[in-house]
């Protein structure tokens, strides 16, 4: 219950969000209240002055200087606050870091004084008050304050300008009356006006904080916080085409995290997520010069300079190797350099994986680059991947049975049926390179059947 209380009377904590959102607003309705201000003062200022050319004058000339002293105070007070809103929607907030409130909190004095003043020498001519009254819906109900500040302001004025009405005349039962329900309502609006305001706010804080979650989520990666492969595509396009890059200077990085499975296995995938955030963190640290990114799995890649590569990744393996875990882990890397700045990042993170798959069974190799005998035998792959519907309703792949002979009779047993693909382009195909290429894309079906 107290907590509700303190929300309500605004004596809570809110966050910075809340509190830029009220000030953002109270700036916003600044304008407007500073705009309707100047424009009201200004005929006021014409109509005072039209009392010097009367005959015989209506107003006395002490009457006559004193309110276009008032007026020329509120005209002042109103331009410095609409400078100061306009200012700060131009993104120029961070002059001045408490400038903000201090002007509005000045404009709102100065509003409540000149109401208090000017409504005083009205009512001592039996003329109305709503001068006053205006001046506090403006600063206290427009301008929107916490409800303990605004309870506080709007009562303390009321109450001095009802002292200042007693100095006049002994007011009437009516005008008590109406005087309290006018402080009744000011309190109540500013109340809700608050209230209102802060439930805005805070829907806006939800909204906003689910927004920058969406955003960093289409960006980063939410396992460890690295770029994700969507973004590492877009960015990397752009380095490479940024004025004074080299492309044949950088070099694009995949690398395969050896025995993950196993370390998954047997600490869960909780664990598993862990390593991969540290692990993410330390490429950050040893590449920073270059853009790190989780492609998926325990795969990443990696844009960064040629220079210095080997051994940053030499670095990285001695940082997993630092790690201290019981199951053996090791990294694997494989590089593609672009040769031109409209190099596709999507191929050359495929061209940088070939490199690093070929490399998986060598125990003694833990970093290969693609090279021309790479790019024939990666061109043949997707070749054969790409055509063996073709081949195979072509008639390209045919089937060819072996006979299969007892050594003790000679005897016919059985045959091995075998294939042989005799392609257009590369000529004779081996079953022993399109077979193993067709299993890695689970194609066999197809030659099968």
């Amino acid at each position: 219950m107290s907590e509700k209380i303190k929300r309500w009377l605004g004596l809570d904590e809110t966050s910075p969000y809340v509190k830029q959102y009220f000030m953002a607003s109270n700036l916003r309705a600044g304008v407007y209240m500073s705009i309707i201000i100047i424009a009201l003062e200004l005929w006021m200022i014409i109509n005072a002055i039209t009392y010097i050319f009367e005959d015989p004058p209506s107003k006395s000339a002490g009457w006559i200087a004193v309110h276009l002293v008032a007026y020329a105070v509120l005209i002042t007070a109103a331009s410095v606050s609409l400078w100061n809103s306009m200012r700060f929607f131009k993104k120029k907030k961070e002059i001045f870091k408490h400038q903000n409130g201090i002007i509005l909190c000045t404009f709102s004095a100065v509003c409540i004084i000149f109401g208090i003043f000017i409504s005083y020498h009205d009512y001592m001519r039996d003329e109305q008050i709503l001068v006053f009254v205006t001046m506090m819906l403006f600063a206290v109900c427009l301008l929107v304050w916490k409800p303990i500040v605004s309870v506080t302001v709007n009562t303390a004025s009321f109450l001095l300008f009802y002292i200042l009405m007693t100095t006049v005349e002994t007011p009437t039962f009516a005008t008590n009356v109406n005087f309290f329900i006018m402080w009744i309502a000011v309190t109540v609006t500013s109340i809700s006006n608050y209230g209102q305001k802060r439930i805005e706010a805070d829907k806006d804080e939800e909204a906003d904080v689910v927004g920058e979650h969406l955003r960093k989520a289409a960006i980063i990666d939410e396992i460890t916080s690295v770029a994700n492969i969507s973004f590492f595509r877009k960015r990397s396009a752009e380095i490479l085409n940024e004025p004074g890059v080299d492309p044949e200077k950088k070099i694009f990085l995949f690398l395969d995290v050896e025995n993950f499975k196993s370390f998954n296995d047997k600490h869960g995938f909780e664990s598993g997520n862990a390593f991969l955030n540290k692990l993410a963190g330390d490429m950050t640290e040893i590449f920073y010069k270059g853009l790190v990114a989780r492609q998926g799995d325990d795969h990443f890649v990696i844009l960064t300079d040629r220079e210095g590569v080997d051994k940053d990744i030499a670095d990285l393996r001695a940082k997993i190797y630092s790690y201290q875990i019981e199951t053996q882990i090791g990294i694997k890397a494989g590089g593609y350099i672009p040769r031109t700045r409209d190099t596709d990042p999507n191929l050359a993170c495929d061209h940088a994986r070939y490199a690093c798959n070929s490399i998986k069974k060598k125990f003694d190799q833990d970093y290969c680059e693609y090279d021309k005998q790479m790019d024939d035998d990666f061109n043949l792959k997707q070749y054969i991947v790409n055509n063996i519907d073709v081949a195979l309703d072509r008639g390209d792949i045919k089937v060819y049975y072996q006979p299969v002979v007892w050594a003790k009779n000679r005897k016919l047993c059985g045959f091995e049926a075998l294939t042989k693909w005799n392609d257009p382009k590369y000529g004779f195909i081996s079953p022993g390179v399109f077979i193993p290429i067709l299993e890695e894309y689970r194609q066999t079906h197809k030659l099968d059947m």
